[in-house]
């Protein structure tokens, strides 16, 4: 807004002043409107996510804190960032969860990275400063964009880890001043009258080879926005892709595992379903969401009493218990009416209630020492 309105007058620090001070009763109402959603967001407590909420299968830093968290952080920042830029540093997928991005631990490499990122910006800044009021301008509003990563920092306990789509709005500053870069590459300074520019100028010849470049950049961005819409037309060809990213993501071994398992008749494949779902417990056994796919599998198998040890533990997750719990009832109450074993059956459920009341008991243990505290 101010950079614009500056644009059009003779772009000089005095009418820079004159351009803000126009501009102030439109800041002031941003920054009350900005207020006002900060001060109602700390009044019904509602900054953070609870650590409960968010589970290591989608987002494993949620829960660090202090230093730790910073240095984490700093990691899922610098990805963002060169995401906007069209630099992908870890691949394409739909959810990039526990163990795909390891936590940093002692003195890891990959802090290289935000630290080049760091002094990358410095260098920018004192040159756009070197450069003048104009520049420096600039700098500002391409950095106004950036800070829409502002949820991926890790100021705010928030449920996104690493998302293609936060990225939507800071990739602006690629589009903007990478195209007018673009134009400047293959004109030079071919729009300019100043006779001192004129051995800036780019001929004919340069202009065709440079246009071609461009062009084919342009193709083949065009490929991968393609080739990356298809993925996401079906969920085979989207859990496929996202492994190949993130091959140790608990979450994405789950999900593809509902695929073989027969959600897709023509892929069913129960001992493929089975690899990765054994993987995906391998990876994350406290991914609860685990134990109602493995229920489902081992009914099918028709292992029943290793289906039942399974389907309990999916009652007792908070994540699984919608569906698990109406299967419980519905096969306790057949297997129970059995006259050759339902004597043994009941016996079975018995101590399996006794199981999911214990979890039970336990969880609301848990949500009253977090509400005092």
């Amino acid at each position: 807004m101010t950079a614009i309105k500056w644009k059009r007058t003779e772009k000089s620090i005095t009418s820079l002043a004159t351009t803000v001070g126009s501009l102030v009763p439109r800041y002031v109402i941003i920054l009350l409107c900005t207020l006002a959603y900060y001060v109602g967001r700390a009044i019904f407590d509602t900054f953070s996510i609870p650590d409960g909420l968010i589970r290591p299968a989608e987002n494993p830093f949620h829960g660090f804190s202090g230093m730790k968290r910073t240095l984490n952080y700093s990691i899922v920042l610098s990805i963002h960032v060169l995401k906007s830029f069209s630099l992908d540093p870890i691949g394409s997928s739909h959810e990039y969860g526990y163990d795909c991005i390891p936590e940093i631990s002692g003195n890891d490499w990959r802090l290289c990275i935000p630290a080049g990122l760091l002094l990358l910006l410095l260098v920018i800044i004192v040159q756009c400063l070197r450069k003048g009021v104009e520049s420096t301008v600039m700098l500002i509003v391409a950095l106004s964009w950036m800070a829409t990563l502002f949820p991926v920092s890790g100021l705010v306990k928030v449920g996104t880890f690493v998302a293609d789509r936060i990225v939507v709005a800071s990739s602006v500053v690629l589009a903007v001043f990478g195209a007018r870069f673009l134009v400047h590459f293959i004109l030079g300074n071919q729009t300019s009258t100043s006779p001192q520019n004129s051995k800036s100028r780019s001929r004919p010849l340069t202009v065709g080879i440079r246009s071609s470049l461009v062009a084919a950049g342009i193709v083949f961005m065009g490929y991968r926005v393609m080739h990356r819409s298809g993925e996401w037309m079906t969920s085979p060809d989207l859990l496929e892709s996202s492994l190949k990213a993130c091959p140790r993501s608990a979450k994405s071994n789950l999900e593809i595992s509902k695929i073989y398992s027969g959600l897709y008749p023509e892929k069913l494949d129960m001992e493929l379903a089975k690899t990765y779902i054994e993987k995906a417990e391998e990876i994350d056994p406290e991914y609860c969401d685990i134990h109602w796919q493995w229920a489902q599998l081992l009914f099918k198998q028709q292992r029943y009493l290793e289906f039942e040890g399974r389907l309990t533990k999916a009652v007792t997750c908070p994540f699984t218990t919608g569906g698990a719990y109406p299967l419980f009832e519905q096969y306790w109450g057949m297997v129970t009416q059995d006259p050759n074993h339902g004597a043994a059956a009941v016996k079975r459920r018995a101590e399996y209630v006794t199981i999911i009341q214990a979890a039970v008991a336990e969880a609301k243990d848990d949500e009253e020492r977090n509400l005092k505290k």
